[in-house]
C-alpha cells in the first residue's frame, strides 16, 4: 500500500462505475468459459492459470501496456516457443541422467528465458512466462498449442471490438 493512502474495502471507482464493472466481468466470464471448454482438455493447470491471468489483464486492465495486442500475442508466442524448447531439451537430458530435480531446473530456465526474450523484444506479458513453465513441466500437443494461440487471438479480437466500452477497473 502506498504511503499516506487510505485503505478502502471497496474501490472508490466501483461506486461510480458499478454497471461497467459488472458488465466487463460478465463478458470475461462468457469469453473465458467458451474458450476453457477447449483448453481444459488439452493443458495442465499452469497453462490454464496463465490464461486466466491474461483474461484478467484484458478485461480489468484493457488500457494498460501489458494488454496490448503486441504484448499479448508476442508474449504468448515467446512463452510457447520457450516452453517447447525447454520441454524438448528436458526430454533429451533427463532420461540420460534420471534426476528428478533437473525437471525443476528446466522449468526455472523456461521462465527465466521467456522473461529475457520478452523484455528484449518488447512483448512483456507476465502470464506468458507461466505458459512457458506449464509447457516445460507438463508437456504439450500441437493441437493444444494451436488452440491456445487461437484463444489468445480471440481475446485480442474481443478487446479490439469492445475497446470503446472497456475501461480500466483498477
Amino acid at each position: 500500500m502506498e504511503t499516506g493512502s487510505k485503505f478502502y474495502l471497496i474501490d472508490k471507482n466501483f461506486k461510480q462505475n458499478k454497471k461497467q464493472y459488472i458488465i466487463q466481468c460478465a463478458m470475461a466470464a462468457v469469453a473465458i468459459s467458451l474458450i476453457l471448454v477447449f483448453l481444459s482438455t488439452l493443458f495442465n493447470s499452469a497453462v490454464l492459470a496463465a490464461f486466466g491471468a491474461t483474461s484478467f489483464i484484458v478485461f480489468a486492465m484493457p488500457k494498460q501496456k501489458t494488454s496490448n495486442a503486441r504484448r499479448l500475442l508476442g508474449g504468448y508466442f515467446v512463452g510457447i516457443l520457450v516452453g517447447i524448447g525447454a520441454r524438448t531439451l528436458m526430454e533429451l537430458v533427463t532420461p540420460a541422467f534420471d534426476i528428478l530435480w533437473l525437471v525443476s531446473v528446466f522449468g526455472a530456465l523456461a521462465v527465466a528465458l521467456s522473461i529475457l526474450v520478452m523484455t528484449i523484444t518488447n512483448t512483456e506479458h507476465p502470464p506468458a512466462a507461466g505458459v512457458a513453465l506449464g509447457i516445460a513441466l507438463g508437456g504439450y500437443e500441437f493441437i493444444g498449442i494451436a488452440i491456445l494461440a487461437l484463444s489468445v487471438s480471440i481475446l485480442v479480437f474481443l478487446k479490439f471490438i469492445l475497446k470503446r466500452w472497456l475501461i480500466d477497473l483498477m
